[in-house]
């Protein structure tokens, strides 16, 4: 039952079904963690939240480089780009986004700059911004990307690592003394 319901939910944020899927603008309510974002969506006129968790990537810090005094790295370089109000779509390159295990909907999340730096607009994948600063890798998975995308991402992950951004620096701001 709470899988149809996230299932229903999703419907709601405007997903079709063909080749590719993308959702509407959901407006953002919350960034838990450098991974997961809740939006907001409506069922029968009232707002409910959606977990959404960004696919394609893991993540390159480490539990150890984590506490009160060294916040996550992916998850502060998330709310650098987004806030509680900010618009996204999600994405997924397959005929319908995957819900994992813990009920949480799963793809990349895109999102114009307009609104942020009002400057000219830019779509941007948050993966992608995670990977190139060196916080994320790319993550292979069952319904894959398309090549184009995939070496891409593969791209940015060597060129942060060649950079020494993120978790590839010589010495991280976020390492404890």
């Amino acid at each position: 039952m709470f899988k149809k319901c996230l299932i229903i939910s999703a419907c709601l944020l405007g997903v079709a079904c063909a080749e590719a899927v993308e959702t509407a603008q959901v407006t953002v309510r919350d960034i838990s963690d450098g991974l997961n974002i809740v939006v907001e969506s409506s069922l029968g006129g009232a707002t409910i939240p959606v977990r959404v968790q960004l696919s394609y990537i893991a993540l390159t810090e480490t539990i150890e480089m984590v506490d009160e005094q060294h916040p996550s790295p992916s998850a502060s370089l998330l709310r650098h780009y987004l806030h509680a109000g900010s618009t996204i779509s999600l994405y997924e390159p397959s005929d319908e986004f995957p819900v994992d295990a813990f009920g949480r909907i799963r793809g990349l999340v895109r999102y114009d700059t307009k609104a942020q730096a009002g400057a000219g607009e830019k779509r941007l994948c948050l993966q992608e911004e995670l990977i190139r600063a060196g916080w994320a890798i790319y993550r292979k998975e069952e319904n894959d990307l398309p090549e184009s995308v995939a070496a891409n991402f593969k791209k940015i992950e060597a060129e942060a690592r060649s950079a020494h951004r993120g978790a590839w620096a010589e010495k991280l701001e976020t390492e404890k003394p």
